[in-house]
């Protein structure tokens, strides 16, 4: 029970925060909560943006929401969505997730638009993005109480390696309050362990880096 609190405290808290970081020519030395690692400065990140590598487009928006003191969320809004264009779907997930859906990870109260943050979601999934699978359930089941909704998109995420999904199966069969499917001790386990598992497989700074 503890593991799935914690991993519910960082979807909320979203993207890990570090503490320390050294500047270098081209890399960042970065102290983070699992260890140095390394990312490519916010520069290098610019040009490689530039040139349409869309990974490196939600890179950069992230780099600046998470390490500059004085952020310019229009500009990180903004890479964002030159990523998602670009059919990066982690991208389209960081749009919804921090400007258009209304939980406590987002950046801008003001763009609130649960219509807007369900077709990005839909989009980022539409395109395997396990998170976005993910958050689309949590979503949908929060505003809609959709329930078979939930499970699918909860499976599928999963199934796509990503730890939210997996937690929301756990939770499902720890509870068995979802529709017809009732408790199950082993299933709850398996998800649990799976959820443990892909825990450091993000594609966010957080976990995923530009390694030297």
């Amino acid at each position: 029970m503890k593991k799935i609190i914690v991993f519910i405290l960082l979807v909320v808290g979203g993207t890990v925060i570090y503490n320390q970081f050294l500047k270098e020519p081209e890399y960042i030395k970065i102290r983070a909560i699992d260890g140095i690692s390394t990312v490519k400065n916010s520069k290098f990140l610019e040009k490689s943006c530039n040139k349409n590598v869309a990974k490196d487009c939600y890179y950069l928006g992230e780099y600046i929401m998470t390490f500059e003191k004085n952020p310019d969320k229009n500009k990180a809004k903004s890479l964002f969505e030159k990523a998602c264009n670009l059919n990066e779907a982690f991208g389209c997930t960081l749009l919804s997730m921090h400007f258009y859906d209304a939980r406590p990870y987002s950046y801008d109260k003001e763009t609130y638009n649960y219509k807007k943050a369900r077709e990005l979601y839909q989009q980022a999934c539409d395109l395997n993005d396990g998170y976005g699978c993910a958050l689309l359930a949590l979503l949908i089941f929060d505003s809609e109480k959709n329930e078979e909704a939930y499970f699918n998109l909860s499976k599928k995420a999963c199934d796509l390696e990503d730890r939210q999904g997996c937690l929301n199966l756990a939770t499902i069969y720890q509870t068995g309050d979802l529709g017809a499917i009732k408790k199950d001790s082993a299933l709850y386990k398996r998800y649990s362990k799976l959820a443990i598992d892909y825990a450091f497989k993000s594609k966010s700074l957080s976990h995923n880096y530009h390694k030297k």
